[in-house]
């Protein structure tokens, strides 16, 4: 399975990034959202996890490109500025979950596992 990482925070992005490919999944990783919807584009990715606080693109509109893409990929957003408003705003864009930054390294492994888990039981039937 392939998974697309997208966050701003250098640090971040690596641990997360070492932490997924450690667990044997393959990891696309990128600092700019630009850049990272243009390989999301050229790749197949079944899960894209990214921050919502980024410059010059922020996750919400990361969240809508790739729904325009793909519906069937899973989102997780996470962020360090939590309000209301922004689980509001996520569950109602569809989001497949969403972590108060720093994003504990356990959960994006479990998500990363049961996205998998799905594929390979949707490609047995």
């Amino acid at each position: 399975m392939r998974i697309l990482l997208i966050d701003d925070d250098k640090l971040s992005l690596k641990s997360m990034r070492n932490a997924l490919k450690l667990h044997g999944f393959t990891v696309d990783a990128f600092l700019d959202p630009v850049e990272a919807l243009a390989a999301f584009r050229d790749q197949q990715h079944e899960l894209v996890f990214s921050d919502i606080m980024m410059d010059n693109y922020d996750g919400f509109q990361i969240l809508r490109k790739i729904r325009q893409e793909n519906g069937d990929t899973k989102i997780i957003l996470f962020t360090g500025f939590f309000t209301a408003r922004i689980d509001s705003i996520i569950r109602k864009m569809g989001a497949t979950a969403f972590y108060k930054k720093p994003v504990p390294i356990e959960e994006l492994i479990k998500h990363a596992n049961e996205v998998l888990s799905a594929n390979e039981t949707a490609t047995d039937r």
